[in-house]
């Protein structure tokens, strides 16, 4: 059974005014007296001991903060973090579209663009906690800088501030016939079929997952960055590279992650 529910988090609180209000929810989910320990997802690079580096969250103000420890304290519980897409596509893992297999990448599109990746069948954190960024890998600019980030010219949030809408939907946009916002999707679609191919070319995978917000636009989105794909890789490297839609809840993968993460970390969760 999984009893969560969801709360956005002032970016202006501090780590201690962060901890408080996620206690405060926690205590209020109706099993969470019997819980043994606590999983969190987090859009940031977590380190080894569960502090956030600092520059790598969306959270300015917990990086570097022990954000781990006060929680475990404040819920009188263990805990343990990692970043959002690595939960997510962990969640896959055990329940979801990557059982079974050991090769996978999975982007969550939303306000950024995030990725996770399974190899040899475990997830891949890297030397310094930070790998599978796929989102901060280095295009060349349309502007005045040389190069920019994949995710500043694909992510969903960055077209949304490009249509001057940031809180809209950019497929929404699109269907109501704004062609810019189709013109948009188009460079979406072609800078995420770029870092698809070169990440398989490299890594060799047998799936990418698509998730996060975005995802819930479903086959649209599915089918377009097949589409681009296939004109950016070459056909002989292409290998059957399958590119899906993920399983769990946009809503829920991470939360599900988090809870495997927690019993892996037991040793009384193995994957199938």
């Amino acid at each position: 059974m999984i009893d969560f529910c969801a709360q956005p988090i002032d970016l202006s609180l501090s780590g201690d005014e962060v901890v408080a209000t996620v206690s405060r929810h926690a205590r209020d989910l109706s099993r969470m007296s019997e819980a043994s320990g606590v999983g969190l997802a987090l859009s940031a690079s977590v380190l080894s001991g569960g502090d956030l580096r600092p520059g790598m969250t969306t959270h300015p103000r917990l990086g570097g903060y022990p954000l781990r420890q006060r929680l475990s304290e404040e819920l009188g519980k263990p805990c343990v973090i990692d970043n959002d897409a690595n939960l997510t596509l962990l969640g896959e893992a055990h329940f979801g579209a990557a059982r079974g297999l050991r090769d996978v990448l999975l982007l969550t599109l939303g306000t950024g663009v995030g990725g996770g990746l399974l190899l040899g069948g475990r997830i891949r954190r890297g030397a310094h906690s930070s790998a599978a960024e796929i989102g901060l890998t280095q295009v060349p600019g349309t502007g005045e800088k040389k190069y920019v980030s994949l995710e500043s010219l694909s992510s969903p949030g960055a077209l949304m501030r490009e249509l001057g809408d940031p809180r809209g939907h950019v497929f929404e946009r699109a269907a109501s016939g704004d062609r810019k916002a189709n013109a948009l999707i188009e460079q979406m679609y072609e800078y995420l079929g770029m870092a698809v191919a070169n990440a398989h070319i490299l890594l060799d995978l047998e799936l990418v997952l698509l998730a996060g917000g975005l995802s819930r636009s479903g086959e649209v989105l599915r089918d377009g960055l097949r589409a681009a794909f296939a004109r950016i890789c070459p056909p002989e490297l292409q290998l059957g590279l399958r590119i899906e839609m993920a399983a769990l809840h946009p809503d829920q993968g991470g939360v599900i992650g988090a809870a495997c993460l927690w019993f892996e970390e037991k040793s009384s969760l193995q994957r199938l």
